[in-house]
């Protein structure tokens, strides 16, 4: 069933998510230090924060710059990928408070989003995030 189902992520048109902070409390971080009994494997967190990753969605890492920042934990993720991602024709992110800016910034500024969905106070501290930049 699983494999049926990511055959068919060609045929998306419309991808909707949630735009997450690359961060030692991100879920994959927390299962990385929480699931790891051995120093080797804890030291896949570390890697993702290395990379200078600071958006996620899903489990895909992207860096300041809207760059796939790829780690080990892509082999070991079950969906769809930094390059079907950006296969798909319509992509909508959705993110609300002032904690995800950089996140939300590194997206806008890789050209992920077609369609951002955010709240006013977000949306302010971007529009003058990109002034700046």
């Amino acid at each position: 069933r699983v494999r049926g189902v990511m055959n068919r992520y060609g045929a998306v048109r419309c991808a909707i998510f949630g735009i997450g902070r690359a961060s030692e409390s991100h879920p994959v971080a927390r299962a990385a230090r929480n699931g790891s009994r051995s120093p080797g494997k804890q030291s896949h967190r570390a890697r993702i924060l290395r990379r200078d990753a600071v958006a996620s969605v899903g489990c895909l890492f992207f860096d300041g710059k809207g760059r796939p920042s790829n780690c080990r934990f892509d082999l070991r993720t079950i969906g769809i990928s930094h390059d079907e991602l950006l296969r798909v024709p319509v992509r909508v992110g959705l993110a609300s408070g002032l904690d995800k800016l950089d996140a939300v910034h590194a997206l806008v500024r890789g050209k992920i989003l077609d369609v951002l969905i955010i709240d006013t106070a977000l949306a302010r501290k971007l529009d003058q995030a990109t002034k700046e930049a």
